[in-house]
């Protein structure tokens, strides 16, 4: 978790390094989402993978198990929820850096619209009115 690293202890000083090291890893991953205003729950409908309170700790599980080759528990999980969990890691690296740099605007959630290309939304950290809508193309 380099980039919390970076952001929460180096850039911002939110955190000591102490402090920091002292987290499992998807509390690293879960103060940067948060700090960047990115909502930590997956979708429930993408992600068939229950036990997990968020996606910071079904990614820190699957990081920890494929780290340590524990085959047994990465062979109950099928093809798609591995790709679906890896999705989630990628989205959420994208929405960092999209926040870090100042963005504002739109990105292509991967997670939502089926087997479809996504669907154009507006960055988390942006409050929308109320009864907006996000135009699709």
């Amino acid at each position: 978790m380099k980039l919390a690293w970076k952001v929460l202890v180096e850039e911002k000083k939110i955190l000591s390094a102490q402090e920091f090291e002292r987290f499992p890893v998807d509390m690293q991953i879960r103060r940067l989402l948060q700090f960047c205003a990115i909502p930590t729950a997956f979708p429930r409908h993408t992600i068939r993978v229950g036990g997990y309170a968020d996606g910071p700790q079904l990614i820190a599980a699957y990081y920890k198990e494929t780290l340590h080759a524990n085959r047994r528990n990465l062979q109950a999980l099928s093809d798609r929820d591995k790709e679906a969990i890896l999705q989630l890691g990628i989205q959420y690296l994208e929405l960092a850096l999209l926040h870090l740099m100042g963005y504002t605007g739109q990105y292509n959630n991967l997670l939502v619209g089926g087997e479809r290309s996504g669907r154009l939304e507006t960055v988390p950290w942006i409050k929308r009115p109320e009864n907006s809508t996000v135009k699709q193309s």
